[in-house]
């Protein structure tokens, strides 16, 4: 057995190993992480020397091209709070897999029946299927400035210059060699950088994480006395911040503009609202409180005339329909459903 076969073989065993932990956790973000190692099988499967029997090689082949869309999924749900997994989701998944395997099978047709686009066909489907990894990136970096799980805080940064570029490069690499074989060294870095990538993450599981696989219980400010937390003057200040002087109405407000506000350090604000308060982000939290503003005003028949716009403007939104969005989230109607319902009692 040569090398490459060899670390083929381990890295298949490592994710298989780590795929079968995963799969036992109940929580969206396990599941997927679960997927995507089993695509990852699958890509270092079709590249070993075995020949695939039957339907067997298609489907390996199919799975082998579902590493990439597959680790979008697993960055939406791992750093987007509101992010719901569907079969729709998954069908465009493997459907983006199915696409590039059939445009595998027919490409050297393609290549000859449109010779004037060879260097853009000689690139496909990876550099499509490299979008994905872009979006990832777009995923990671949207919400990390209101990101208030210190631990998913620092991932997205590992992710996106490690795994991502990793992967990425990988694409880069076989649009590069498109047609060609790719140099055995490569291969067996590439190997070498899949089992690394696998032993780091099953030491960073081994540290005990009890948000990474279980949802926070969420608090609003009333539900919490300033003497039940574990910093009683910033939570008191916190307290009064958004009853008395309403910072979170300020537009635009940061985690890093309200930890100022406090006097204070930004991660422990982030400790303090996520472990204290249960939000996974500073957005949820503005959002809960403000919200909860809105609807003491939309019962008070005293601004019964008062416009939904300007309402949403003096709570901090910058238009329209982020407010309407939020709140439909948070109540299930309407700011108008929700003021005629009170109102006409």
């Amino acid at each position: 057995m040569s090398p490459k076969e060899l670390l083929i073989w381990v890295s298949v065993g490592q994710l298989l190993s780590l795929a079968a932990v995963l799969v036992l956790h109940r929580r969206l973000v396990s599941r997927v992480l679960a997927l995507f190692a089993f695509s990852v099988i699958a890509h270092l499967l079709a590249g070993s020397a075995i020949e695939w029997p039957g339907w067997i090689a298609p489907v390996l082949y199919i799975m082998a091209l579902l590493p990439m869309p597959v680790f979008y999924l697993l960055c939406r749900s791992v750093f987007e709070d509101s992010f719901s997994f569907s079969f729709r989701l998954f069908g465009a998944a493997i459907l983006s897999a199915v696409t590039a395997w059939i445009f595998l099978l027919f490409k050297p047709e393609l290549m000859a029946m449109f010779p004037f686009g060879k260097p853009v066909l000689e690139s496909m489907p990876q550099s499509v299927l490299s979008l994905f990894i872009l979006a990832a990136f777009f995923t990671i970096l949207r919400g990390r400035s209101s990101d208030l799980i210190l631990w998913r805080y620092r991932l997205r940064i590992w992710v996106l210059s490690f795994i991502g570029v990793f992967a990425l490069a990988i694409a880069v690499t076989e649009i590069y060699y498109s047609g060609h074989l790719v140099p055995v060294y490569l291969e067996v870095l590439k190997l070498v950088m899949i089992l690394l990538s696998g032993f780091t993450l099953m030491l960073w599981l081994l540290v005990p994480r009890e948000d990474l696989f279980s949802q926070p219980r969420i608090r609003t400010l009333g539900d919490i006395s300033a003497s039940q937390s574990s910093n009683n003057a910033l939570l008191s200040g916190l307290q009064d911040s958004i009853r008395k002087d309403q910072v979170h109405h300020r537009e635009g407000l940061t985690i890093g503009q309200m930890a100022s506000y406090l006097n204070c350090q930004e991660y422990i604000l982030r400790r303090l609202i996520n472990r204290e308060l249960g939000y996974p982000n500073f957005n949820q939290f503005l959002n809960a409180h403000r919200i909860q503003d809105a609807k003491e005003a939309l019962k008070d028949r005293s601004q019964a005339d008062k416009k939904i716009l300007t309402l949403a403007l003096e709570l901090g939104y910058q238009s329209l329909a982020p407010f309407n969005l939020a709140f439909r989230n948070s109540t299930g109607e309407t700011p108008t459903e929700f003021r005629k319902r009170h109102l006409h009692r």
